[in-house]
């Protein structure tokens, strides 16, 4: 009779573990779907400012409180590996943080790219809080270039 009992322990606690890897799989996953459509709106609000800033002739723009938080800022110019997105020109991305050599491979699977001609390097940032004030993202057309900082 002891061994039945310690089998079906051992059976509800591998349920019980189950159960709480499946909602924990799950609440991530929606998290992550999330951030990803915030990107996507913060990529779209960038493009926006750019149509704003062409119509009405316009050299400058800042975009305040861009999310997700955590994620990077990134620009990929003409002669350098890009995401897949890119379709080999130059594009502005915001990305999944991977914090390790991968960032290529993170933004091509989980990162939101847009195409922008004449990109101009520029050192990559992390959206979110910094002292206490939210990143957003500057944007400046200078002799045809365009330049992309932190805000």
């Amino acid at each position: 009779m002891l061994a039945t009992e310690v089998v079906k322990m051992v059976i509800t606690v591998i349920c019980i573990l189950f159960l709480v890897y499946l909602l924990m799989s799950l609440y991530f996953a929606r998290i992550n779907s999330s951030k990803f459509a915030q990107a996507q709106e913060s990529m779209e609000r960038v493009n926006q400012a750019l149509n704003h800033m062409e119509l009405n002739g316009l050299s400058e723009y800042t975009l305040d409180a861009v999310s997700p938080s955590k994620w990077l800022v990134l620009g990929y110019t003409e002669n350098e590996m890009k995401p897949n997105s890119c379709n080999e020109k130059s594009c502005l991305c915001i990305c999944k943080n991977s914090r390790e050599a991968k960032q290529l491979e993170k933004c091509s699977e989980e990162g939101v790219c847009s195409e922008l001609l004449n990109l101009k390097d520029f050192k990559e940032f992390e959206l979110g809080m910094k002292d206490n004030v939210p990143v957003g993202i500057y944007l400046k057309i200078n002799n045809g270039t365009l330049e992309v900082r932190e805000a």
